[in-house]
């Protein structure tokens, strides 16, 4: 190995990487990292406090470097920039936990109107709640879940097609980061940027996606 002739730098190219710290590790102990004279990498680390903003900036400065021919992107840092576009948390004082589900269904129908949604899919970890709005026979729920869920059918039609899903709190883990959040704030938040504290989970839902049903 040591009496290998390098590549001529004239005649070559850098691969470039956007990924987590243990995939950028691993690329650079392959032997493909890369520091100019001006202190400029061909890799960037993302983690829980990167923003979107540098991670477009990255790739933007990447694809247009003379000496770069190849830019990786984990499929993470895909899913984080591309799959959430914005996130609404309503700390609300109810009666039960079942009537909170209800009203999350309901606040969930009417943001997807409000943002100009034809096609929406809504997941619930409420098994009770999404049976009642699936189903044409009622479920067992108390008076105020039912008139939450009975407002919520009644802005169906303004959709071209809406889902309903039930999934375990498990495979739902960033609606729950969302709830518990919410349940510590005095007020009314609606981001259009991902925030930090839902980064790792939204990673792990990716492997949850679901396909929608043929309409």
């Amino acid at each position: 190995m040591a009496n290998r002739t390098p590549v001529a730098s004239n005649n070559s190219a850098l691969i470039a990487m956007i990924a987590d710290e243990d995939t950028v590790t691993g690329f650079l102990l392959a032997g493909v990292g890369n520091v100019d004279l001006r202190r400029k990498t061909n890799y960037l680390i993302v983690d829980s406090k990167t923003t979107v903003k540098a991670i477009e900036d990255a790739f933007k400065d990447f694809t247009t470097r003379e000496d770069i021919a190849i830019v990786l992107i984990s499929q993470y840092m895909i899913v984080r920039w591309n799959s959430c576009k914005g996130v609404r948390m309503i700390p609300t004082r109810l009666q039960s936990s079942e009537e909170a589900e209800a009203k999350a269904a309901l606040e969930a129908v009417k943001w997807g109107i409000s943002l100009q949604l034809q096609k929406i899919q809504i997941e619930g970890d409420a098994q009770s709640i999404i049976n009642y709005l699936t189903s044409t026979t009622n479920s067992s729920i108390g008076w105020r879940s039912k008139a939450h869920l009975d407002e919520a059918r009644s802005l169906v039609c303004n959709y071209q097609s809406i889902f309903f899903f039930y999934v375990p709190r498990i495979v739902n883990s960033v609606a729950d980061a969302l709830a518990s959040k919410a349940r510590t704030s005095t007020s009314e938040c609606s981001l259009t940027e991902v925030p930090s504290f839902i980064f790792d989970v939204l990673n792990s839902d990716s492997a949850t996606l679901r396909a929608l049903p043929a309409a």
